[in-house]
């Protein structure tokens, strides 16, 4: 299923908001970015979609007054993408805003390097840039499939599959394995079917998933799916079991799926694996970096970042930790907003 692109008449309307910070811990973000953020916003008003634009300061820490934007690492689901799994006309030409600005764009996602790429990379231009894929598990040197190699790679051994198997059978969940650019499960069913929607590549049935990896497969996470509160039910007790022994760990991104990964390894530590191999040269670091994200998979990229953006959409837990709430992945003042204030955070346009 190919990635449509929004046409900019679609583009929801926000509501422009420069509101104080919503706790007085948080104190007031560094002049050059504050001023940025309002020159940001006045300056997407002006532009040819004329949006309405609406973010809020966030409850973080504010990043120091040297913080200039290099590198902007953004989640795709529910941040880049809107709602109906496709990418705006606004957000095309954000990204291409960044790129004239001499600022990288790095794609962090939970998803695997699936047909969603080829659509995405040629859109803004991304072609021959790094991928980080399945939450930091998969990342590679060129983000399109059939390209580039993969530089760093991290894998569930066999028995926390098998375990896993077992637990969703108690449970009455559908267990689907990513296996590098293969997601496998027992057999397909409603449930397997919904990551269709999100571009991924097709679910194959290949019977006992505990054989398939003891076969020499990678297992790089497996996602118990359900009906969200059958998910929400069975978190704890999952973790318990599989968790307590052996070196995993559970994260979410999508309702009504919970996700089993190797332990230690995240988005954040995927985006630095690619900064180490493809941008060595610049010597860019984590303070460089502005992250976009939206769940809490988004969570250790964005307090490892510079500066840190959350989608309206997010969760509670991501935007209290963002120096900037932007509008939903529905609206013009959503991530076109964190790219605007990316490109004003350089020296040359901040007047310092």
């Amino acid at each position: 299923m190919a990635i449509g692109v929004m046409r900019a008449g679609d583009a929801c309307r926000g509501v422009f908001s420069r509101t104080r910070s919503r706790s007085r811990r948080a104190g007031k973000p560094c002049a050059r970015l504050r001023a940025a953020a309002l020159d940001a916003a006045d300056g997407i008003g002006e532009a040819e979609l004329q949006p309405q634009l609406s973010f809020e300061w966030g409850s973080g820490h504010w990043p120091s007054p040297q913080s200039v934007v290099k590198l902007v690492a953004t989640d795709v689901d529910g941040t880049l993408l809107n709602s109906h799994h496709k990418l705006s006309q606004a957000n095309i030409q954000a990204a291409r805003e960044l790129r004239a600005a001499g600022i990288d764009l790095l794609l962090a996602t939970g998803k695997a390097r699936g047909p969603w790429v080829e659509d995405v990379a040629e859109a803004l231009g991304l072609e021959g840039t790094p991928g980080v894929f399945l939450q930091g598990l998969y990342v590679t040197s060129d983000m399109r499939r059939g390209k580039g190699e993969v530089i760093f790679e991290r894998t569930l051994p066999p028995g926390a599959v098998a375990a896993a198997v077992e637990s969703a059978r108690s449970r009455g969940l559908t267990l689907v394995l990513y296996s590098a650019e293969r997601i496998v499960c027992a057999h397909t069913d409603e449930h397997s079917d919904r990551l269709l929607a999100y571009s991924e590549p097709t679910p194959e049935a290949v019977g006992d998933l505990a054989a398939f990896v003891e076969a020499g497969n990678p297992a790089h996470k497996v996602i118990f799916m359900g009906s969200e509160e059958d998910v929400v039910a069975a978190r704890t007790g999952i973790e318990a079991e599989l968790c307590g022994t052996f070196d995993c760990a559970t994260t979410r991104a999508l309702e009504g799926m919970l996700e089993l990964q190797p332990a230690g390894v995240d988005k954040a530590v995927g985006v630095q694996k690619a900064l180490e191999h493809a941008y060595a040269g610049r010597g860019l670091t984590m303070s460089d970096v502005m992250a976009i994200g939206d769940g809490e998979n988004d969570v250790a990229l964005l307090a490892a970042a510079g500066v840190r953006c959350a989608m309206g959409n997010g969760s509670e837990a991501l935007k209290e930790s963002a120096h900037y709430v932007l509008g939903t992945n529905d609206e013009a003042g959503g991530w076109p907003v964190a790219a605007s204030l990316a490109v004003h955070s350089q020296p040359w346009l901040a007047g310092i």
